[in-house]
């Protein structure tokens, strides 16, 4: 967990602005990205995003927002725009996903 709220909210734009990268290089469509903020904003508040890495939290919620605005994008496709193993990008997903699933909508 990250130990100063100062440190929180730079972990959390770090994780924003990563995700934007890597949705812009996917090509992603305004509904992705939109629900990409959403689900950052919930796994903030929920306490789970502390337990990813920068790229990891947002490679596993890129992955959800692509499957709930069915425009699904494949983990190794992910995976390698965010230059992370597809394993990895399912260890996210995984942890994310059994976090949120009660939240989203």
């Amino acid at each position: 967990m990250r130990d100063s709220k100062t440190g929180l909210i730079a972990f959390v734009e770090a994780v924003r602005t990563q995700a934007l990268v890597v949705l812009y290089k996917l090509g992603s469509t305004a509904s992705v990205v939109d629900r990409t903020r959403d689900l950052i904003h919930l796994a903030h508040e929920d306490g789970v995003l502390t337990s990813c890495s920068i790229i990891g939290g947002a490679a596993g919620i890129i992955y959800i927002a692509g499957i709930l605005e069915k425009a699904p994008v494949t983990l190794s496709v992910i995976a390698e725009t965010a230059g992370l193993h597809p394993r990895s990008v399912q260890r996210y997903k995984t942890l994310l996903a059994t976090h949120l699933k009660s939240k989203w909508g």
